[in-house]
């Protein structure tokens, strides 16, 4: 997307829903895929095995009802199940896949790229051939379309994306593999959510970390383990401008570097983890120097680092 915003290119997204995914597997398809993919012949009977004379029942308030067989689609829950999917996927779609950015799958998150609707229709109808003929099917509410406009000189197109007569809706931002993508090419709204999710984590695990008999090196370990990973999860994948990292206080090891998004103010305050009353109060004290208002008008978000002195 950066690399179009440089040259001042259109961009064209679908994001792609398959309904019911899972269900919708056919179990020849499954062992020639397989098979196709030189899987072991020890290994294909084992998982026929795990499919063979499969039955299950409904219950209900009025009952459980009988037995019946299940001839159709992958387990649900089984570990081994999105590994199936993504070989049926490659296999049935080898013909049709382009390399990346302008296909990417990930499971059964497929997103297409076009550089204008009439291409992004075509790709599109291509797709939905090559899946919906071995009983797949292209959600028509939850797949989702977005223009990035990125050129100056506007190209007027009175196409709409659409998947046979169904439009897709259109949108400005979206979440793709936990990532938000803006149609404007900005991560305010990836900084804005990773900083949430960062306070999530904190707040399930304030029980170990706020707690006086935990050691402080524990705390430490567990916060590079549960939180800071929600934090930086994708910022490697950030165009970050010198106004963002202008915004706010910075931390080290490639931490968040947006703490200003929209009308909220976030504070980011760089400290080792005591877990003690005093530091966060402490903190909260000079936070609310700098931005000015109530305790109630900002949400703090306190991160424990030793990179920043």
């Amino acid at each position: 997307m950066e690399q179009y915003r440089m040259a001042q290119q259109d961009l064209h997204l679908i994001f792609i829903d398959l309904e019911k995914v899972y269900d919708r597997v056919p179990r020849e398809i499954l062992w020639k895929a397989v098979e196709k993919k030189g899987v072991r012949v020890a290994y294909i009977r084992a998982i026929q095995d795990m499919y063979d004379r499969v039955s299950t029942s409904v219950r209900t308030q009025g009952g459980e009802s009988d037995d019946f067989p299940i001839t159709i689609g992958l387990h649900q829950g089984s570990t081994l199940s999105p590994y199936l999917f993504t070989l049926i996927l490659d296999v049935l779609t080898e013909q049709i896949q382009e390399i990346a950015p302008r296909c990417m799958l990930f499971a059964d998150d497929i997103v297409l790229l076009g550089e204008s609707r009439e291409e992004l229709n075509e790709r599109l109808e291509t797709w939905r051939r090559a899946l919906e003929t071995h009983g797949f099917r292209l959600s028509r509410s939850k797949s989702e379309y977005m223009e990035c406009k990125f050129n100056k000189r506007r190209r007027v197109s009175n196409s709409e994306v659409k998947i046979e007569d169904h439009i897709i809706p259109q949108v400005t931002r979206f979440k793709y593999l936990g990532s938000v993508i803006q149609d404007d090419g900005e991560i305010e709204g990836d900084v804005n959510h990773r900083i949430q999710a960062g306070w999530m984590k904190w707040r399930k695990a304030s029980g170990v970390l706020c707690d006086a008999k935990v050691p402080i090196k524990l705390k430490g370990k567990f916060y590079r383990t549960a939180v800071r990973p929600a934090i930086l999860y994708g910022t490697e994948c950030w165009a970050v401008k010198s106004q963002h990292e202008n915004k706010g206080v910075l931390s080290g090891g490639g931490s968040v570097r947006e703490t200003n998004a929209s009308a909220e103010t976030w504070i980011q305050m760089v400290n080792g983890i005591q877990g003690t009353t005093s530091v966060v109060l402490a903190g909260l004290v000079a936070a609310l120097k700098l931005v000015g208002g109530d305790l109630t008008d900002h949400m703090f978000l306190f991160l424990g680092a030793r990179e920043v002195s």
